[in-house]
């Protein structure tokens, strides 16, 4: 159920607004009386820190969800993980502008911890983005790359999605990727200012932090699927398609998941809501967890047998 308020939460403030919402409707709307949500969220502004933090989760998750293209040069694969990246900064970030303009002053500073901490993950993450794409030519300056790299893609994005300038992210990808080609070239002849020793704590963050773990990863995806879901219909109009999803969060939590069951659930799904990049990430997780995402394959034939 919490889940649900969450979801429902980030939906009410991001179509009215946080305090134009009342936390009354969003009980309503989850079917539960307002004393009952206050079981899990102490105040409003407590479930609006809730809702950002799952809101950066989300960011996190979709932005690092990349299938890569094994046909394309790692260099092309680095566009396209630009492209993702700035495709989901237009989804999220007016939410987190309307944080930053709703939070009491007394929740700043946590607010400021959960933002710091995303900073982190997206340094790391963009390292080893750098790093596969580049190789060894970067090795010995990539943290003021990484730098360089995520401030130019925090300005395109602020210039994109604040002030609305007509910027195609495939093109921005590219201008990236081509000024980052250029600053290569000549490495070099570069000093780095941001050595592992100065870096030391992100280093140790790269090597230990994770952003989840699978289980709570797989909650994520789960939860953004049943978003999409209640963003198009309410249950009453697809009570078809809520029983499959039901169906489906219950495979895909079990311990050992019967992966055809969770093929045929996805494929339906996915013919009435756009899901395929969390369905890929949930094969992924559940690959890692120990399953091989063609067991369904091995059950059938068993079946036929």
């Amino acid at each position: 159920m919490k889940d649900k308020i969450i979801v429902e939460a980030l939906k009410q403030f991001s179509r009215e607004g946080y305090y134009a919402t009342s936390v009354q409707t969003i009980a309503e709307n989850c079917g539960i009386s307002k004393a009952s949500l206050y079981k899990y969220f102490s105040s409003k502004d407590d479930l609006l820190m809730q809702v950002f933090d799952y809101n950066l989760k989300q960011m996190f998750i979709r932005t690092t969800t990349y299938k890569a293209d094994e046909s394309l040069s790692k260099k092309e694969q680095l566009v396209d993980k630009i492209v993702l990246e700035l495709d989901v900064a237009k989804d999220h970030r007016p939410f987190a502008n309307l944080v930053f303009q709703a939070i009491p002053q007394k929740k700043t500073s946590e607010i400021m911890i959960m933002v710091k901490r995303t900073k982190a993950l997206l340094m790391n993450w963009h390292f080893t983005s750098l790093r596969d794409a580049y190789g060894e030519e970067v090795k010995d300056y990539i943290w003021d790359l990484v730098v360089m790299f995520q401030g130019t893609l925090r300005e395109y994005s602020h210039l994109m999605v604040d002030d609305h300038k007509p910027l195609h992210s495939k093109e921005v990808a590219q201008q990236v990727v081509d000024m980052i080609d250029c600053v290569v070239q000549r490495g070099g002849h570069l000093s780095s200012l941001l050595t592992k020793e100065v870096m030391h704590d992100y280093e140790q963050f790269r090597e230990e932090e994770t952003v989840a773990s699978i289980e709570e990863q797989v909650r994520e995806c789960c939860v953004q699927i049943r978003y999409q879901v209640e963003q198009k219909w309410t249950r009453k109009q697809k009570q078809q398609v809520f029983a499959a999803l039901d169906h489906f969060e219950k495979e895909v939590m079990a311990k050992e998941p019967k992966l055809y069951l969770f093929e045929a659930l996805g494929r339906y799904l996915t013919s009435e809501v756009p899901i395929s990049t969390e369905l890929d990430r949930l094969r992924k997780l559940i690959e890692i967890n120990g399953n091989s995402p063609n067991d369904h394959l091995d059950v059938t034939k068993e079946k036929k047998e």
